[in-house]
């Protein structure tokens, strides 16, 4: 599991994209519990729910200023 602080606050990021997926009050206690451990490399992964399509396309439209189906 990828864990970043997002200006003082807990993020649980997208391990194959880096999209913050829960920040603040979201994040379970578990992980939490691992951050004080030191263990929060043995958790899990977590991943977008889409296959990561969505933060691909912003990515795209970002680098290119245009948009486009992810697919194309």
């Amino acid at each position: 599991m990828i864990f970043k602080f997002n200006g003082g606050r807990g993020a649980i990021l997208c391990s194959k994209c880096g999209v913050i997926l829960k920040s603040g009050s979201q994040i379970p206690e578990y992980v939490w519990e691992a951050v004080r451990n030191g263990t929060v490399s043995q958790l899990p992964d977590m991943y977008c729910e889409d296959g990561c399509e969505r933060s691909m396309k912003m990515l795209g439209e970002l680098y290119t200023g245009e948009t486009k189906n992810v697919g194309e």
